[in-house]
């Protein structure tokens, strides 16, 4: 199970998206999701939150 281990840190090192302005709150609470290519603002006051 090392190898699991090592290719999800691999994973999250080059995976994870820094956040960034969303442009409908202002904050910076824009994640991109590159693999649906969408952004979600983690704001859930937002329009563009997911939740």
């Amino acid at each position: 199970m090392p190898a699991k281990k090592g290719s999800s840190s691999g994973q999250k090192k080059g995976g994870l998206s820094q956040l960034q302005k969303c442009p409908a709150c202002g904050e910076m609470t824009l994640f991109w999701d590159k693999c649906t290519n969408q952004g979600v603002c983690l704001n859930p006051n937002c329009k563009l939150s997911g939740r």
